[in-house]
């Protein structure tokens, strides 16, 4: 069902966004704030409607039932140049609302799985966001 909603790069980086929002089966102000502001950053929202993309995403949501599939189908979609900076910005999202969890940790490895990132790549990803943000708090 997604394949034939998502067929743009520009819904793509949408529907990655906000599959990493809704990872946890809800939506919170920080990481949908988080979200809109990285859309924003990347020029996104000129070419798309956010709110008619978060409807279409809720459509076929439930319908997943194989997610790695679907992350490598948007992944190959949005064809990113620079796939650690997507990973980034996942793992931003993710940590929005402040609660890393089981179910956070996997989707990323999925997603790090998609992306074809090592080990080393996502740790120090992951690393560089943690050391980031103590130093923000700091």
């Amino acid at each position: 069902m997604y394949r034939e909603i998502v067929t743009r790069r520009a819904e793509a980086y949408c529907h990655l966004f906000f599959h990493c929002c809704m990872g946890d089966d809800s939506l919170v102000r920080r990481e949908s704030a988080f979200t809109v502001a990285k859309f924003v950053e990347s020029g996104l929202n000129a070419n798309i409607d956010l709110m008619d993309e978060m409807d279409r995403y809720r459509i076929y949501r439930t319908y997943i039932t194989n997610e790695p599939d679907f992350l490598h189908y948007l992944v190959s979609v949005i064809d990113p140049v620079n796939p650690l900076t997507l990973y980034f910005y996942c793992i931003e999202i993710i940590l929005a609302d402040k609660k890393y969890t089981g179910e956070a940790a996997a989707l990323l490895k999925k997603i790090a799985y998609a992306l074809h990132l090592t080990s080393d790549e996502q740790f120090n990803a992951m690393r560089l966001i943690k050391e980031a943000r103590s130093t923000e708090a700091a």
